[in-house]
């Protein structure tokens, strides 16, 4: 039987083998979301090496996952303006380039500058891989199969990188992840310039009608927004005049959007997303969801370094859970959505209560004897929740909205799943540290006298430091307490909330010539009325 259209992917060039094509594109689409600014995985390494702060490497992060989440609505315009080809040599070119870059960039605001167009090219290179091998992976086109395929590489890529970035920190230097980068994309590009050609398979539409002033603008919200929350603990938050600033301007930005979106016939993110308060609604869920799953990067953190002293390498290995518990909660997405035909809503249900019964873990076990294998339990239950509902809520969007502004809406998204969520409850953890730790030195003050002090044996240090791990131990655990309290109640919530029951009748996705059509059609219609 011959292959069929897209099986046969005609941009690739006649000798390589049918069965390959779809697999090259998906070596592509990893190595695509395994790119990034700088990593985490060498994170202390970066900051004593270019003497930077814990806040500036997160800057960078931050400053890739705006990219990223700003970029939704110009992927389905450029997908149909230019060849994939030419779409995956400039993303993948311009990875490389971010990427030999980072290490030699003189400044912050250069490095900054380097991760928002790493962002950039990292989710237009993901978006061309994924969207060709879509019928490869869900012939009908059912983003029940798709979305937790999709997070397969988004979150597994993220544990990968994490992974590799510290074993090259631990065996050579933190430089060396970004040349190891560097060489695989050259790779990539090599096997893009051999095993592909410029071929259009849908209608060309013109690059007109995009609100390019928009885009800077909601750019330069999420760029001031995460800024204020990344420094606002570290500059002890409005008693700063930079926060003070950065505050004023995100506000003076946002009304600057909304005047515009008021006087652009084609806003670049419409306010017709902002209508439907189902939508709005879901945004505020990941919002929430995403500030309960900030413990990672806060309380965890602090947990194994400045507790437990773990070693880099000994916590690099909780990726490889991690990444176990990525692909079984994915798994796990399929299996309710699409073979059992469950609601999505309440899959997302699920998802809550395993985060909650992680930080009830996390809360019941955290002592000075804690067992290093309880995380693989632990982080397995955080990965599988973490990965269920990014699945399910962005299956949800995609049922609520239309698709002309689905990509509008999945930016909106996104800057709440990846920035603004997590930016918020990193803060308000960060500040409860302090807190806490400041509430119970003063409570504990007393016992340290010059008699209790003289009747040790070991030395003032020494016993200071210890009452530190100590004092650091009971204000994780109080912090855990109170996220307890919010994932308990968000639960309830959600078991309480009323949803449709679902009937097996999804909405099913145009064909991108279908769907190139369109455009064209609404393209010309623009035209002929700028030209009246």
């Amino acid at each position: 039987m011959p292959p069929t259209h897209f099986d046969w992917l005609p941009m690739f060039r006649e000798r390589v083998p049918f069965a390959v094509r779809p697999w090259v594109y998906v070596f592509f689409a990893f190595c695509f979301q395994m790119s990034g600014g700088l990593y985490l995985g060498s994170l202390h390494e970066i900051i004593s090496g270019r003497q930077m702060l814990l806040e500036d490497v997160l800057m960078c992060l931050y400053c890739n996952l705006a990219g990223m989440a700003v970029y939704f609505p110009l992927l389905f315009r450029f997908k149909f303006h230019f060849p994939n080809k030419t779409l995956l040599v400039a993303a993948a070119t311009g990875i490389l380039i971010c990427q030999f870059l980072a290490p030699l960039a003189p400044n912050l605001p250069s490095l900054w500058a380097l991760c928002v167009l790493s962002g950039f090219c990292k989710i237009q290179g993901t978006f061309e891989c994924m969207s060709n091998i879509q019928l490869w992976l869900t012939p009908k086109r059912d983003f029940r199969v798709f979305f937790p395929v999709l997070h397969i590489f988004i979150l597994g890529a993220m544990q990968v990188s994490d992974f590799v970035a510290a074993w090259f920190t631990h065996v050579l230097s933190w430089e060396f992840m970004h040349l190891f980068m560097t060489g695989l994309f050259l790779v990539v590009l090599v096997m893009l310039l051999s095993l592909t050609r410029r071929v259009r398979l849908i209608p060309d539409v013109p690059l007109v009608g995009i609100d390019w002033s928009g885009a800077v603008l909601w750019l330069a919200l999420l760029l001031q927004v995460s800024g204020l929350f990344c420094y606002a603990h570290t500059l002890d938050w409005f008693h700063s005049p930079v926060i003070q600033t950065l505050a004023l301007t995100s506000l003076m930005t946002l009304i600057a959007i909304f005047i515009h979106n008021k006087l652009t016939e084609k806003p670049y993110i419409s306010t017709v997303v902002f209508r439907n308060v189902r939508v709005v609604l879901l945004f505020l869920a990941v919002a929430v969801l995403e500030a309960l799953l900030a413990t990672e990067h806060v309380l965890e953190e602090i947990f194994y370094e400045e507790c437990m002293e773990y070693g880099k390498i000994q916590t690099a290995t909780n990726d490889i859970w991690g990444f176990i518990g990525v692909v079984s909660g994915c798994l796990l997405s399929i299996l309710w959505m699409k073979v059992l035909n469950l609601n999505p809503f309440r899959l997302a249900t699920l998802a809550l209560a395993l985060l909650t019964v992680y930080v009830l873990l996390f809360y019941t076990t955290i002592a000075a004897d804690f067992d290093f294998r309880t995380l693989r339990t632990l982080i397995l239950f955080r990965t599988m929740a973490y990965a269920m509902i990014g699945a399910s809520l962005m299956f949800m969007l995609e049922q609520m909205c239309s698709f002309e502004i689905f990509f509008m809406a999945l930016s909106v998204f996104n800057m709440f799943h990846m920035l603004i969520g997590g930016l918020v409850g990193a803060a308000i953890y960060s500040y409860g540290i302090d807190y806490y730790m400041a509430d119970n030195f003063s409570r504990y003050a007393e016992h340290f006298d010059h008699i209790s002090l003289s009747r040790s044996l070991l030395p003032f240090d020494a016993i200071m430091g210890e009452a530190s791990r100590t004092m650091m131990f009971v204000s994780i655990k109080q912090i855990l307490g109170w996220i307890a309290y919010a994932c308990i109640g968000s639960l309830l919530v959600m078991l309480l909330y009323k949803v449709p029951a679902v009937r097996g009748g999804y909405k099913r996705m145009r064909t991108w010539t279908a769907v190139a059509r369109g455009f064209v059609k609404r393209t010309a219609r623009l035209k002929s009325a700028a030209a009246q």
